[in-house]
């Protein structure tokens, strides 16, 4: 019994893995490329809903239109 647990497991994980790999290769889900600060940190971006500029993922406002993001 604890066999098949852990099979559906494994199972269940390599299905998903699958499904976000055939969705990010089709762009139906977006990899996003990060940016890296002087200290060398890597920060995530995000687009404005509103102008479209891209911008580090942190930002409480949009730094080209000053829409509130958060």
């Amino acid at each position: 019994m604890p066999f098949l647990i852990l099979l559906s497991i494994i199972v269940f994980w390599i299905i998903l893995y699958f499904v976000i790999k055939v969705a990010v290769k089709n762009a139906i889900i977006e990899a996003r490329e990060e940016s890296t600060n002087k200290e060398g940190y890597t920060i995530a971006k995000t687009t404005c809903p509103d102008c479209g500029e891209e911008h580090d993922i942190d930002f409480a406002k949009c730094p080209n239109c000053k829409k509130r993001l958060i």
